[in-house]
């Protein structure tokens, strides 16, 4: 038996088992949500399905004969549709989860050995130089660099938003659930969640009740982008960087930004009468606000990642920069009271957009005619004030409890006198 024959047999194993525990819990959900008959039909029809896949002409005949009375029995009919689609929904999350563990484990190995693993960005630079591609010449290639994946509305993409994210969080809480070290309390917790999740999955529809929007398939390709490419992106050019200082030891490479994303949806003239110039914009304006929604969550983590305080480490010349550079537009142009004051209400909102969001305490901008003699200004020469204070860290935080009876007659005195 090969090495890699008791891994393969191990990933078997832990697939059936992903797709056990998925099964029964969808099984306990159909359950209490329907009853035992439905799922003693939907078992029943699955088992016939199999044999029938299996050879058994028979198995096929008794799934036909069972048809009409579905027909005509429509909610049963739908529950069943439901227990076969959610089924399947998680089936694929268990095959995905399988896929993913061996894609880490085949990572795992290579940078172990240092062989680098198949059909990856290290192995094609690691081959193109072994074929010859000198540092320079693979420059030249990067020069040229240009990748645009252009993300299209698919019609056989149904799923509701909802449904894709409940999906995620399943196949997140699965990938913890695999993990070697779990207390049994915390596997305990995450079958519960297992459960919780598989329930609201049964209990939420599949595909809208209306058809699909044109802004509903916009932001349904964002779902992609938000979920997966927009953390991805950055993995892409680190790998690229980091296979080719390990091509070629010594040489510095800059890995331009040759990969971006377009997107049809919302704009493809195709002949859908419903993409206008106003949905287009609203299209743009939707992808707009979700890039930007996402910078912000990660300046907001940068936010808690750098905690050092300025009484221990001075504000670096960058944050004053900042503030400079947004004022250079004002360079050169006539020192009137009007311009300084657009300078000024400039700096403020710039400063109150951080006290807003939560950065700074309070801050402010002014100016000082003390500052600014009039042998200054006839100069060009003008002083703007500001200041600001910094969010101090919760280091200490004190309760105080006070049992009153101050809330009572505020309370009784709607009902009335007597």
């Amino acid at each position: 038996m090969s090495a890699e024959q008791p891994n393969v047999e191990q990933q078997q194993q832990q697939l059936s088992a992903n797709i056990h525990l998925l099964g029964d819990l969808l099984g306990e959900t159909i359950i209490e949500q329907e009853g035992r008959e439905i799922f003693d039909l939907e078992e029943e029809i699955r088992s016939l399905a199999k044999a029938w896949r299996s050879g058994d002409a028979a198995a096929g005949d008794q799934i036909r004969a069972m048809i009409p009375d579905l027909v005509d029995d429509l909610p049963k009919a739908l529950a069943v549709l439901k227990a076969f689609t959610t089924y399947f929904q998680l089936v694929n999350l268990a095959e995905d989860e399988q896929r993913t563990q061996v894609l880490r484990r085949r990572t795992a190995d290579a940078q172990t050995t240092g062989v680098p693993g198949r059909e990856t960005i290290e192995e094609a630079i690691d081959r193109l130089k072994q074929e010859g591609v000198t540092a320079d010449e693979m420059r030249a290639t990067l020069s040229s660099l240009f990748i645009r994946p252009v993300l299209t509305a698919h019609p056989t993409e149904t799923k509701r938003q909802a449904i894709l994210t409940k999906l995620g969080t399943i196949a997140s809480t699965l990938r913890r659930l695999n993990t070697d070290d779990l207390l049994p309390l915390e596997a305990s917790e995450l079958t519960n969640r297992l459960r919780e999740d598989i329930l609201l999955l049964w209990q939420s529809d599949e595909t809208r009740d209306r058809p699909p929007t044109v802004l509903d398939e916009v932001r349904t390709g964002l779902y992609f982008f938000e979920a997966t490419l927009y953390n991805v992106l950055p993995e892409i050019y680190s790998e690229f960087a980091r296979a080719l200082t390990l091509a070629y030891p010594g040489e510095k490479f800059e890995v331009p930004t040759f990969l971006r994303y377009g997107s049809w949806i919302g704009g493809d003239r195709d002949g859908n009468p419903f993409v206008t110039v106003d949905t287009t914009e609203q299209a743009l304006r939707t992808m707009k606000e979700s890039i930007l929604t996402l910078y912000n969550v990660a300046v907001d983590e940068l936010y808690h990642h750098l905690i050092p305080a300025v009484t221990r480490i001075p504000i670096s010349p960058e944050l004053a920069d900042s503030i400079a550079e947004a004022q250079f537009t004002t360079v050169d142009s006539p020192l009137t009271p009007a311009n300084v004051k657009d300078v000024v209400s400039g700096i403020n909102a710039k400063l109150q957009a951080l006290v807003t969001a939560g950065k700074l305490i309070g801050a402010a901008c002014w100016f000082d005619i003390v500052d600014n003699p009039t042998t200054g200004l006839r100069q060009g020469k003008a002083v703007v004030r500001y200041n600001y204070s910094p969010v101090p860290p919760l280091e200490d935080l004190t309760l105080i409890q006070t049992f009153t009876d101050q809330y009572y007659e505020p309370a009784f005195a709607s009902l009335g006198g007597a």
